[in-house]
Protein backbone atom coordinates (compact mmCIF):
# COMPACT_ATOMS: atom_id res chain seq x y z
CA UNK A 1 0.00 0.00 0.00
CA UNK A 2 1.51 3.43 -0.94
CA UNK A 3 1.23 6.43 0.90
CA UNK A 4 0.72 9.95 -0.53
CA UNK A 5 3.40 12.86 -0.11
CA UNK A 6 0.50 14.32 1.70
CA UNK A 7 -0.33 11.70 4.30
CA UNK A 8 3.11 11.26 5.15
CA UNK A 9 3.85 14.98 5.72
CA UNK A 10 0.47 14.61 8.31
CA UNK A 11 1.70 11.38 9.78
CA UNK A 12 5.22 13.66 10.58
CA UNK A 13 3.56 16.62 11.86
CA UNK A 14 1.77 14.47 14.90
CA UNK A 15 5.09 12.79 15.87
CA UNK A 16 6.43 16.28 15.88
CA UNK A 17 3.54 17.28 17.98
CA UNK A 18 3.42 14.32 19.97
CA UNK A 19 7.22 14.45 21.20
CA UNK A 20 6.86 17.79 22.03
CA UNK A 21 3.76 17.05 24.86
CA UNK A 22 5.78 14.42 26.08
CA UNK A 23 8.69 16.94 26.33
CA UNK A 24 6.90 19.18 28.38
CA UNK A 25 5.14 16.69 30.75
CA UNK A 26 8.70 15.52 31.63
CA UNK A 27 9.94 19.12 32.26
CA UNK A 28 6.66 19.97 34.17
CA UNK A 29 7.60 16.64 36.62
CA UNK A 30 11.40 18.27 37.35
CA UNK A 31 10.38 21.02 38.14
CA UNK A 32 8.08 19.68 41.02
CA UNK A 33 10.67 17.49 42.13
CA UNK A 34 12.98 20.13 42.48
CA UNK A 35 10.70 22.47 44.76
CA UNK A 36 9.14 19.91 47.01
CA UNK A 37 6.65 20.82 49.44
CA UNK A 38 7.13 22.33 52.88
CA UNK A 39 6.19 20.62 55.67
CA UNK A 40 5.07 21.93 58.76
CA UNK A 41 8.13 21.73 60.96
CA UNK A 42 9.85 23.35 58.21
CA UNK A 43 7.59 26.04 58.20
CA UNK A 44 8.07 26.45 62.12
CA UNK A 45 11.70 26.49 61.88
CA UNK A 46 10.95 29.29 59.37
CA UNK A 47 8.96 31.13 61.71
CA UNK A 48 11.38 30.60 64.75
CA UNK A 49 14.08 32.44 62.90
CA UNK A 50 12.09 35.22 62.22
CA UNK A 51 11.71 35.65 66.20
CA UNK A 52 14.03 36.86 68.81
CA UNK A 53 16.55 34.44 69.81
CA UNK A 54 16.82 34.61 73.74
CA UNK A 55 20.42 33.59 73.64
CA UNK A 56 21.35 36.86 72.05
CA UNK A 57 19.81 38.81 74.94
CA UNK A 58 19.73 36.63 77.98
CA UNK A 59 22.50 35.28 80.00
CA UNK A 60 22.22 31.37 80.36
CA UNK A 61 21.46 31.21 84.17
CA UNK A 62 18.53 33.81 84.03
CA UNK A 63 15.54 32.93 86.42
CA UNK A 64 12.69 34.91 84.74
CA UNK A 65 12.66 37.13 82.03
CA UNK A 66 9.72 39.07 79.87
CA UNK A 67 10.24 36.47 76.88
CA UNK A 68 9.41 33.64 79.13
CA UNK A 69 5.71 34.91 79.82
CA UNK A 70 5.77 33.14 82.67
CA UNK A 71 5.33 34.21 86.20
CA UNK A 72 8.17 32.18 89.03
CA UNK A 73 8.03 32.11 92.95
CA UNK A 74 11.67 32.71 94.50
CA UNK A 75 12.32 31.39 97.68
CA UNK A 76 14.35 34.13 99.44
CA UNK A 77 16.98 32.67 102.28
CA UNK A 78 17.04 35.36 105.08
CA UNK A 79 18.76 34.16 108.19
CA UNK A 80 17.65 37.11 110.68
CA UNK A 81 13.97 36.38 110.36
CA UNK A 82 12.03 33.17 111.16
CA UNK A 83 9.13 32.41 108.07
CA UNK A 84 9.49 31.57 104.73
CA UNK A 85 10.02 34.58 102.11
CA UNK A 86 9.64 34.65 98.93
CA UNK A 87 9.33 37.09 95.67
CA UNK A 88 6.46 36.64 93.48
CA UNK A 89 7.49 38.35 89.83
CA UNK A 90 4.19 37.90 87.57
CA UNK A 91 4.82 37.85 83.79
CA UNK A 92 4.50 40.61 81.73
CA UNK A 93 1.57 42.97 81.94
CA UNK A 94 0.84 46.57 81.58
CA UNK A 95 0.52 46.92 85.13
CA UNK A 96 2.25 44.12 86.75
CA UNK A 97 4.10 44.81 89.99
CA UNK A 98 6.66 42.21 92.14
CA UNK A 99 5.42 40.80 95.09
CA UNK A 100 7.25 40.37 98.68
CA UNK A 101 5.30 37.35 100.50
CA UNK A 102 6.19 35.93 104.09
CA UNK A 103 4.61 32.82 105.14
CA UNK A 104 2.49 33.05 101.67
CA UNK A 105 0.55 36.11 102.94
CA UNK A 106 1.48 38.97 101.01
CA UNK A 107 3.39 41.92 102.89
CA UNK A 108 3.94 44.65 99.87
CA UNK A 109 4.44 45.36 96.50
CA UNK A 110 7.53 46.68 94.62
CA UNK A 111 5.65 49.41 92.80
CA UNK A 112 8.89 49.50 90.01
CA UNK A 113 8.61 48.74 86.51
CA UNK A 114 9.40 45.39 86.45
CA UNK A 115 13.51 44.49 84.51
CA UNK A 116 13.96 42.45 81.55
CA UNK A 117 15.32 40.05 82.76
CA UNK A 118 16.30 39.03 86.43
CA UNK A 119 19.44 36.33 87.14
CA UNK A 120 19.92 36.80 91.16
CA UNK A 121 17.60 37.67 93.67
CA UNK A 122 19.27 37.68 97.11
CA UNK A 123 17.63 38.69 100.72
CA UNK A 124 20.04 40.62 103.19
CA UNK A 125 20.37 43.30 105.50
CA UNK A 126 22.78 45.72 104.25
CA UNK A 127 21.05 48.03 106.65
CA UNK A 128 22.06 46.36 109.44
CA UNK A 129 18.64 47.05 111.06
CA UNK A 130 17.39 43.20 111.18
CA UNK A 131 14.91 44.24 108.41
CA UNK A 132 15.10 42.25 104.94
CA UNK A 133 16.63 44.36 101.95
CA UNK A 134 16.83 43.22 98.35
CA UNK A 135 19.74 42.62 95.65
CA UNK A 136 18.07 42.25 92.12
CA UNK A 137 20.47 41.87 89.20
CA UNK A 138 19.45 41.54 85.86
CA UNK A 139 18.95 43.28 82.65
CA UNK A 140 17.36 47.10 82.45
CA UNK A 141 14.79 47.57 79.41
CA UNK A 142 17.54 48.84 77.43
CA UNK A 143 19.16 45.24 77.65
CA UNK A 144 21.92 46.53 79.98
CA UNK A 145 23.49 44.68 82.88
CA UNK A 146 22.45 46.29 85.74
CA UNK A 147 20.98 45.56 89.55
CA UNK A 148 18.27 47.25 91.50
CA UNK A 149 18.41 47.47 95.78
CA UNK A 150 15.39 47.92 97.61
CA UNK A 151 15.75 48.90 101.33
CA UNK A 152 12.86 47.19 103.69
CA UNK A 153 11.14 49.38 106.16
CA UNK A 154 9.75 48.66 108.76
CA UNK A 155 5.94 50.76 109.56
CA UNK A 156 7.11 54.36 110.55
CA UNK A 157 4.97 54.25 113.14
CA UNK A 158 2.61 52.16 115.14
CA UNK A 159 -0.22 52.72 112.16
CA UNK A 160 1.84 52.25 109.73
CA UNK A 161 2.76 48.95 107.24
CA UNK A 162 6.13 47.34 105.59
CA UNK A 163 7.49 48.54 102.27
CA UNK A 164 10.63 48.38 100.26
CA UNK A 165 12.32 51.61 99.05
CA UNK A 166 14.11 51.80 96.04
CA UNK A 167 17.36 52.78 97.05
CA UNK A 168 18.62 54.26 93.88
CA UNK A 169 21.14 57.00 95.27
CA UNK A 170 23.13 54.30 96.58
CA UNK A 171 22.75 51.94 93.79
CA UNK A 172 24.22 54.77 91.85
CA UNK A 173 27.08 55.42 94.01
CA UNK A 174 27.57 51.58 93.86
CA UNK A 175 27.94 51.22 90.05
CA UNK A 176 30.86 53.94 90.23
CA UNK A 177 32.57 52.21 93.00
CA UNK A 178 32.86 48.44 91.62
CA UNK A 179 32.36 48.73 87.62
CA UNK A 180 30.12 47.24 85.53
CA UNK A 181 30.57 43.64 86.05
CA UNK A 182 27.32 42.55 88.62
CA UNK A 183 26.95 39.72 90.74
CA UNK A 184 25.05 39.96 94.19
CA UNK A 185 27.13 39.09 96.61
CA UNK A 186 29.95 41.34 95.35
CA UNK A 187 27.20 44.46 95.68
CA UNK A 188 26.74 43.40 99.52
CA UNK A 189 29.95 42.96 100.59
CA UNK A 190 30.34 46.33 99.33
CA UNK A 191 27.73 48.08 101.14
CA UNK A 192 28.23 46.21 104.48
CA UNK A 193 31.90 46.01 104.59
CA UNK A 194 31.99 42.64 105.74
CA UNK A 195 29.89 43.45 108.66
CA UNK A 196 26.22 41.24 109.73
CA UNK A 197 23.56 41.91 111.22
CA UNK A 198 23.59 40.85 115.52
CA UNK A 199 27.39 39.94 114.72
CA UNK A 200 28.61 44.16 115.62
CA UNK A 201 30.21 44.62 118.33
CA UNK A 202 29.58 48.04 119.40
CA UNK A 203 27.40 50.95 118.36
CA UNK A 204 30.74 53.31 116.77
CA UNK A 205 31.03 50.55 114.39
CA UNK A 206 27.32 50.68 113.51
CA UNK A 207 27.37 53.69 113.27
CA UNK A 208 30.30 54.05 111.00
CA UNK A 209 29.18 51.63 108.71
CA UNK A 210 26.00 53.34 108.33
CA UNK A 211 27.17 56.85 107.64
CA UNK A 212 29.59 55.31 104.97
CA UNK A 213 27.05 53.51 103.20
CA UNK A 214 24.66 56.91 103.70
CA UNK A 215 27.10 59.14 102.35
CA UNK A 216 27.38 56.71 99.03
CA UNK A 217 24.10 58.74 98.10
CA UNK A 218 25.66 61.58 98.02
CA UNK A 219 23.27 63.58 100.22
CA UNK A 220 24.54 66.43 102.11
CA UNK A 221 23.99 65.42 105.82
CA UNK A 222 24.99 66.64 109.03
CA UNK A 223 25.22 64.43 112.52
CA UNK A 224 24.67 64.40 116.46
CA UNK A 225 24.85 61.67 119.17
CA UNK A 226 21.83 61.63 121.41
CA UNK A 227 20.78 59.99 124.38
CA UNK A 228 16.83 59.28 123.83
CA UNK A 229 16.25 56.18 125.93
CA UNK A 230 17.48 55.38 129.81
CA UNK A 231 20.85 53.34 128.47
CA UNK A 232 24.61 54.27 127.90
CA UNK A 233 24.20 53.71 124.49
CA UNK A 234 23.87 56.98 122.09
CA UNK A 235 21.58 57.44 119.49
CA UNK A 236 22.98 58.25 116.20
CA UNK A 237 20.94 61.96 114.30
CA UNK A 238 20.86 62.11 110.95
CA UNK A 239 19.80 65.32 109.48
CA UNK A 240 19.25 66.47 105.67
CA UNK A 241 16.45 68.90 106.45
CA UNK A 242 14.25 65.71 107.39
CA UNK A 243 15.53 63.88 110.28
CA UNK A 244 16.88 60.14 110.87
CA UNK A 245 17.62 58.63 114.15
CA UNK A 246 19.27 55.39 115.06
CA UNK A 247 19.51 53.83 117.76
CA UNK A 248 22.06 50.34 118.54
CA UNK A 249 21.42 46.88 120.46
CA UNK A 250 22.31 43.47 120.06
CA UNK A 251 24.12 43.43 117.44
CA UNK A 252 21.73 45.63 115.06
CA UNK A 253 20.79 49.22 114.25
CA UNK A 254 17.26 49.72 114.80
CA UNK A 255 15.37 53.19 113.04
CA UNK A 256 12.87 54.94 115.54
CA UNK A 257 12.57 58.32 113.83
CA UNK A 258 12.27 57.58 109.62
CA UNK A 259 12.73 60.65 107.22
CA UNK A 260 10.70 63.28 109.54
CA UNK A 261 11.10 66.71 108.05
CA UNK A 262 11.11 69.89 109.48
CA UNK A 263 11.73 74.17 109.50
CA UNK A 264 9.04 74.60 106.79
CA UNK A 265 5.12 73.87 106.37
CA UNK A 266 3.39 72.15 109.64
CA UNK A 267 6.04 71.18 111.58
CA UNK A 268 8.94 73.34 112.98
CA UNK A 269 11.22 71.71 114.87
CA UNK A 270 11.70 68.26 116.92
CA UNK A 271 12.91 67.56 120.20
CA UNK A 272 13.82 64.77 122.84
CA UNK A 273 13.56 64.48 126.97
CA UNK A 274 16.83 62.71 127.38
CA UNK A 275 17.04 59.04 128.33
CA UNK A 276 12.73 59.34 128.69
CA UNK A 277 12.20 57.69 125.55
CA UNK A 278 10.53 60.76 124.66
CA UNK A 279 9.84 63.37 121.87
CA UNK A 280 7.56 66.39 121.14
CA UNK A 281 7.51 68.02 117.77
CA UNK A 282 6.25 71.50 117.91
CA UNK A 283 3.77 72.74 114.64
CA UNK A 284 1.26 75.50 113.32
CA UNK A 285 -1.26 76.30 110.82
CA UNK A 286 -3.16 78.94 109.79
CA UNK A 287 -5.76 79.23 112.83
CA UNK A 288 -3.39 76.61 115.62
CA UNK A 289 -0.64 75.72 116.84
CA UNK A 290 0.70 72.89 119.44
CA UNK A 291 2.80 70.02 120.30
CA UNK A 292 2.95 66.53 119.45
CA UNK A 293 4.22 64.10 121.90
CA UNK A 294 5.24 60.62 121.15
CA UNK A 295 6.86 57.48 122.90
CA UNK A 296 9.76 54.85 121.49
CA UNK A 297 8.74 51.72 122.09
CA UNK A 298 9.62 48.18 120.97
CA UNK A 299 12.10 50.76 118.48
CA UNK A 300 8.97 52.31 117.07
CA UNK A 301 7.84 55.90 116.94
CA UNK A 302 4.23 56.34 118.94
CA UNK A 303 2.29 58.78 118.43
CA UNK A 304 0.71 59.70 122.35
CA UNK A 305 -1.02 63.33 122.53
CA UNK A 306 -1.87 66.36 121.00
CA UNK A 307 -1.73 69.54 122.67
CA UNK A 308 -3.53 71.82 120.20
CA UNK A 309 -4.26 76.02 121.15
CA UNK A 310 -5.55 78.72 118.47
CA UNK A 311 -4.53 82.33 117.74
CA UNK A 312 -7.86 83.40 118.23
CA UNK A 313 -9.25 81.89 121.42
CA UNK A 314 -7.69 80.59 125.13
CA UNK A 315 -8.91 76.90 124.57
CA UNK A 316 -6.98 74.14 124.12
CA UNK A 317 -7.84 70.98 122.68
CA UNK A 318 -5.91 67.73 123.76
CA UNK A 319 -6.12 64.40 121.79
CA UNK A 320 -5.31 61.15 123.04
CA UNK A 321 -4.13 58.68 120.55
CA UNK A 322 -3.55 55.78 122.95
CA UNK A 323 -5.65 52.88 123.88
CA UNK A 324 -5.94 53.84 127.31
CA UNK A 325 -9.23 55.35 128.65
CA UNK A 326 -8.23 59.06 129.91
CA UNK A 327 -10.84 61.55 131.61
CA UNK A 328 -10.38 65.11 129.85
CA UNK A 329 -8.50 66.26 133.47
CA UNK A 330 -6.34 62.90 133.42
CA UNK A 331 -5.39 63.15 129.55
CA UNK A 332 -4.34 67.10 130.69
CA UNK A 333 -2.63 65.59 133.77
CA UNK A 334 -0.65 63.39 131.87
CA UNK A 335 0.24 65.79 129.08
CA UNK A 336 1.43 68.27 131.85
CA UNK A 337 3.47 65.59 133.17
CA UNK A 338 5.08 65.17 129.71
CA UNK A 339 5.49 68.44 128.98
CA UNK A 340 7.40 69.16 132.48
CA UNK A 341 10.65 67.47 131.06
CA UNK A 342 13.32 69.01 129.82
CA UNK A 343 14.02 68.96 125.84
CA UNK A 344 17.11 69.65 123.26
CA UNK A 345 15.88 70.23 120.11
CA UNK A 346 17.11 67.61 117.94
CA UNK A 347 19.67 68.43 114.79
CA UNK A 348 22.74 67.36 112.97
CA UNK A 349 25.59 69.08 114.54
CA UNK A 350 28.30 68.03 112.96
CA UNK A 351 29.86 67.19 109.22
CA UNK A 352 30.95 63.61 108.42
CA UNK A 353 34.77 63.92 110.07
CA UNK A 354 33.66 65.67 112.64
CA UNK A 355 31.42 62.51 114.03
CA UNK A 356 33.74 59.77 112.75
CA UNK A 357 36.44 61.33 115.08
CA UNK A 358 34.14 61.59 117.65
CA UNK A 359 33.02 57.53 117.23
CA UNK A 360 36.89 56.35 117.43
Amino acid sequence: MTTSKKGFRELKRRIITLTLFMTFIIAGCSKQEEAPVETPAEKTDEIAEEEPQKEKFLPAEYIWSTYEKSDVLIKLDYPYEDGKHELYVPKISEDAKMEYRKDGELICTINDTLPLTIKEVTACDYTFDGIIDLIIVGKGRRNNETFWLYEGRAPESDRGSFLFSADNETRDSVRDEIGDEYSADKIENFLTGGLETGKISSYAEAYKALIRLHELGKTDYTYNLIYLDDDDIPELVEDAGYLNIYSFSDGKVTHPLIDCAYGVGGCVYYEYAPYKSTLRSFGHGMEEYGNTIYSVKDNMLTTLYDEIGFYESTETKYINYTDEALSDEELKDRIDELNSYSYIEIYGEYQKEEILDMLD
